[in-house]
């Protein structure tokens, strides 16, 4: 039964929101992102950014090849965990596609 109220469609559970986002062509080179109160930041640093480069490589989540490439799970890549107050994530970008297999 659908309602008007928060639980009303049955399986939303995200209020329009996604807890998975795609990873696309940033238009940045650098930006740092503060997050709760200045408590934790997040870094992207594009490595090869270009008109031309326009496909993403690869990720680098911390230092680690991102296994879930093309998808970034923010709840649990993008969050400071106790002991780290900063999460980095690398784009490395290429003028040709690429599966990445």
């Amino acid at each position: 039964v659908y309602t008007t109220e928060p639980g009303g469609i049955p399986g939303n559970d995200d209020y329009a929101g996604s807890s998975t986002y795609l990873i696309g062509s940033p238009s940045f080179d650098r930006i740092t992102i503060r997050r709760n109160n200045g408590q934790c930041t997040l870094k992207i640093i594009v490595h090869d950014n270009s008109p031309a480069n326009i496909y993403v490589k690869s990720v680098l989540l911390n230092g680690k090849i991102l296994s879930t490439f093309p998808f970034i799970d923010h709840v649990n890549d993008l969050r400071c965990s106790t002991g780290l107050s900063s999460v980095q994530l690398e784009f490395f970008m290429s003028s040709t596609f690429s599966v990445n297999e």
